[in-house]
């Protein structure tokens, strides 16, 4: 497959043959899905990191005016584990589900003649 740089496509794809150009989309939806799944896992993971602090927060604002011991804390290591290892295992199976959907592993090739 040809390596395309930053160059009108209609130029381009006037120039390839009909394989060419199935190749060419593909590269590009592979290219998409990429983008949008590492964004999803950004965000995701960002979002988490966020709610964790957010009550790490709360839970030395509630120390801090003795409304809590310190024994009963509200963020702990196992909660922390918990939240951040499911997060990361939900996205990671979406993710493999999206891409073994959109990328099987046997691909129908075209005969040519």
């Amino acid at each position: 497959m040809r390596q395309v740089e930053n160059a009108d496509a209609s130029l381009i794809e006037a120039d390839l043959s009909i394989r060419d150009r199935l190749d060419w989309k593909e590269g590009q939806l592979r290219d998409d899905i990429a983008k949008k799944i590492t964004k999803a896992f950004i965000i995701v993971n960002l979002g988490v990191l966020i709610l964790v602090l957010l009550g790490a927060i709360l839970d030395h604002w509630f120390i801090a005016n003795q409304l809590i011991k310190g024994t009963e804390r509200l963020v702990t290591t196992p909660l922390l584990m918990s939240v951040v290892g499911a997060t990361t295992v939900q996205l990671g199976a979406v993710a493999l589900a999206m891409s073994n959907w959109l990328f099987p592993k046997s691909k129908h090739e075209i005969k040519r003649s």
